[in-house]
């Protein structure tokens, strides 16, 4: 990686006094031990007080090991520590550095507060930003002074979670770092079962005790499919957690068959019920467009959803069709066509949750899809218009519809109910909107 300042910063006229003065012989009034080296340089104090309010402080004599012209710094690598000072004065521009090198370099900086070179590494390591890149560091756990490229990093760890956990740096995080990470409800992942078993892989990287048990506690159970709680989980834990992890899976068992937000959590953790917000596809794959059609509906498409990594359309033919999202740049025909018994009914909205799909049809009726099996788990009833919105919060669904009502039904175990009934528009209500503000189970 190529770690450069920025010319602007260089060019400076100070600067360019400072790199005349920099290596004049009479001007080095100051001895710099590098004990772990056992090395002596000598340097100017006035510019190293200049480019370094630590050095400047052990200058003035407040550190009882330095005193008069002598500085002895402690655990420093007297290489990294000249690059810096080099780089700081601009008489070093740029370094071709390996990540390691790039660590380093901004641990000396950070230690040091030479912010102008900090700055400069973190302009540096955002440019060369990518998922290999971003997995280094976010292992570095913070604590270098690179704000913007560790925030960006963590963003981009989130989007892109599946490309993340395949990388050295994924299992050299930290458990805080990690911890952070998971607890994101942004985390673009295929599923909640993926989440968990990247964090058993990242958890099995030392030998002996598994690492990071804490973490368990970050992942959404209640957001997996119940086959996989029943059959996978406990015999993925370490064996010492056998029994807990039996506790935690029957826990989430009940919270998925809980019909009402409120569940009392004990040993999962407590963002356990949320949604991610970030399970969808990556649109920016298709942000182009145009380049290809899927085909299929025989009518106007009237809602895009999105749901188990794949991209379902709801249209006035009657049907949805489900198109396979790690194929659409390929793909021109649907995986998979849901279409309900009993002669067309046109498709006006459609939203996801739980690996299900419900739509909102011109009938009024609700219905409610397995995608996987493509079968219709239950049909809702209660509108007397079409319904045009739907919208997920938390355990609960709210529908709006031609009939200028608003219906929330409360999801979970089937048969799912209908809680209220909103009332007072006087015309079609054609949007919702979720507010998660306040308390409550959503």
């Amino acid at each position: 990686m190529r770690v450069q300042l920025s010319q602007q910063y260089v060019d400076q006229p100070l600067l360019k006094k400072v790199r005349e003065l920099v290596d004049e012989e009479m001007l080095k009034d100051t001895e710099v031990h590098i004990e772990s080296s056992s090395t002596t340089l000598h340097f100017n104090s006035f510019l190293l007080s200049m480019c370094s309010p630590v050095l400047h402080t052990m200058l003035c004599g407040s550190f009882i090991e330095s005193k008069g012209r002598k500085l002895k710094l402690q655990d420093v690598d007297g290489e990294v520590f000249f690059k810096a000072l080099n780089m700081w004065s601009g008489k070093e521009r740029s370094a071709e550095l390996e990540l390691g090198q790039v660590k380093e370099l901004a641990g000396m900086a950070d230690r040091f507060e030479m912010t102008e070179v900090s700055s400069g590494i973190d302009e540096s390591v955002m440019k060369h930003l990518n998922m290999s890149v971003c997995g280094e560091v976010l292992s570095w756990s913070g604590g270098l002074g690179l704000q913007q490229s560790e925030a960006a990093a963590r963003r981009l760890a989130a989007v892109r979670f599946d490309e993340l956990v395949k990388t050295e740096g994924f299992m050299r995080m930290s458990e805080e770092a990690l911890e952070n990470l998971l607890e994101d409800d942004g985390l673009a992942a295929r599923n909640e079962e993926a989440v968990w078993e990247a964090l058993i892989e990242w958890r099995s990287v030392e030998e002996g005790q598994a690492r990071g048990r804490g973490l368990v506690g970050t992942i959404r159970f209640p957001l997996m499919e119940e086959g996989y709680l029943w059959s996978r989980v406990v015999g993925m834990a370490p064996a010492e957690e056998a029994e807990w992890m039996e506790g935690v899976v029957a826990e989430a068992l009940r919270a998925k068959a809980a019909r009402r937000g409120g569940f009392e959590l004990k040993l999962l953790g407590t963002k356990a019920l949320d949604d991610r917000v970030g399970y969808c596809l990556n649109w920016r794959k298709f942000k182009s467009g145009g380049r290809r059609r899927l085909k299929g509906h025989a009518h106007n498409v009237r809602a895009i959803a999105e749901c188990l990594g794949r991209v379902c359309s709801g249209s006035e033919d009657g049907s949805i069709r489900v198109w396979p999202g790690s194929l659409i740049g390929k793909a021109t025909v649907s995986e998979r066509s849901l279409v309900p018994e009993g002669g067309r009914d046109a498709v006006y909205s459609l939203s996801a949750w739980g690996g299900r799909l419900i739509g909102g049809y011109g009938s009024g009726k609700l219905r409610v899809w397995n995608v996987a099996t493509g079968a219709c788990d239950q049909v809702l009833e209660g509108h007397t218009g079409s319904v045009l919105a739907l919208a997920v919060c938390g355990w609960r669904l709210a529908s709006s519809s031609m009939d200028t009502s608003i219906r929330v039904w409360t999801m979970g175990e089937a048969p799912w109910a209908c809680e209220r009934t909103l009332l007072g528009h006087g015309d079609w209500v054609r949007s919702l909107a979720v507010w998660r503000g306040g308390g409550g189970g959503g």
